[in-house]
């Protein structure tokens, strides 16, 4: 590449090149001496080399790789006939994975040039789990949680958001409870305690929405779970668990409270039988947590005995001094009036009509 004068693309590339020396002397140690990074024009302090094979990739190996991720196959068939669909799904098969060798590039590129890219490259994945085929979006999927592992439990907020914001309708419903937690069951042997806490919020409007709105009313109804596989059986329950395994203590109220909610406002028998067996999975969760010790459990019990039992959280006070008869004739009158009739009294009898109006005198 030639000199193009100062644009904003060439100080972008400026800034991106200055963790390449650090990257690369990173994988040095790694590899040792005889491997491939051992050589001596691959040095750390061989800045231009290094931006001449940063800027290659940038501009051509990536570029390439986001078009063949991208890439649909054009058939001679009509569009709803099953040979272009069938093509369109081997095709969606074969192009998905690709999302992970890209991930494994920019993982080896500085930082800023992984938050560049790897939006975009998040996005094409989602979209996939928007198809109709079973395999294109098991590889999805899959592809997703080996992203997911690669990168570190820090990036599990933005890919729980972007799953959000793509699938919001529909089936698409049933296929993001199962994703969800087909993502947290693959990524479980990476996480730590405190890992769920920043992606808590949205992680329950998920799964209640899966629970208790419209996903629960349609899993009822034969024919879709005959065509979605993935309405068969609510995966909320795993994720809830899973949740609750790796949650801060100090959050754990912030987990049931729109579970809470959903009881009060439809207490039916079908509501109570999943909220009994969401507070199950959560003990369960509770159970393996490792920063659940003694105390914070009874801490937590404490708190809920509060709020169940009003009685708990009132304080006792001392007996008021008897007031004088004038405060205690005007307290009893006011009982008296709000006190409701006696049921053993009988009402008189209705008469056939109303009162009679009063006479406005002489209207000459």
């Amino acid at each position: 590449h030639g000199d193009h004068g100062d644009n904003p693309e060439e100080e972008a590339d400026e800034e991106e090149e200055e963790g390449v020396a650090p990257a690369l002397e990173g994988e040095q140690k790694r590899e040792g001496k005889g491997g491939p990074c051992d050589n001596n024009n691959l040095r750390p302090d061989n800045k231009p080399l290094l931006q001449k094979i940063l800027r290659s990739i940038v501009r051509s190996i990536l570029p390439s790789l986001q078009a063949c991720l991208t890439k649909r196959v054009d058939t001679p068939a009509h569009k709803l006939s099953r040979v272009n669909r069938a093509s369109e799904e081997n095709s969606e098969i074969l192009r998905v994975p690709i999302a992970m060798a890209m991930t494994k590039l920019l993982m080896a590129l500085p930082e800023s040039t992984l938050h560049t890219h790897l939006p975009g490259l998040l996005v094409k994945v989602c979209q996939s789990l928007k198809s109709r085929f079973r395999d294109t979006r098991d590889i999805a999927r899959d592809t997703l949680v080996k992203m997911l592992t690669s990168l570190g439990s820090r990036y599990l907020h933005y890919f729980i958001k972007e799953m959000k914001e793509t699938l919001t309708r529909g089936y698409q419903l049933h296929v993001l409870g199962f994703s969800v937690h087909s993502l947290l069951n693959g990524v479980s042997g990476v996480l730590k305690c405190g890992d769920m806490d920043a992606c808590l919020t949205i992680l329950t409007e998920i799964l209640v929405e899966d629970l208790f709105g419209q996903p629960a009313e349609e899993r009822e109804v034969g024919e879709l779970v005959a065509k979605i596989p993935e309405s068969k059986s609510p995966q909320s329950y795993n994720s809830y668990e899973l949740i609750a395994r790796y949650l801060s203590p100090s959050l754990l109220p912030d987990l049931l409270a729109p579970v809470k909610q959903v009881l009060d406002e439809k207490s039916t028998a079908r509501v109570s039988r999943v909220v009994e067996e969401v507070f199950r999975r959560v003990g369960l969760g509770i159970h393996g947590n490792e920063r659940f010790g003694p105390q914070a459990l009874l801490v937590f019990i404490h708190g809920l005995m509060r709020e169940s039992i009003p009685q708990l959280s009132h304080k006792q006070t001392a007996q008021p001094s008897k007031p004088n008869s004038s405060h205690c004739s005007i307290s009893d009158q006011s009982k008296r009036s709000l006190a409701p009739d006696d049921i053993y009294l009988i009402p008189p009898a209705p008469t056939r009509s109303g009162p009679r109006p009063a006479s406005q005198g002489n209207l000459s």
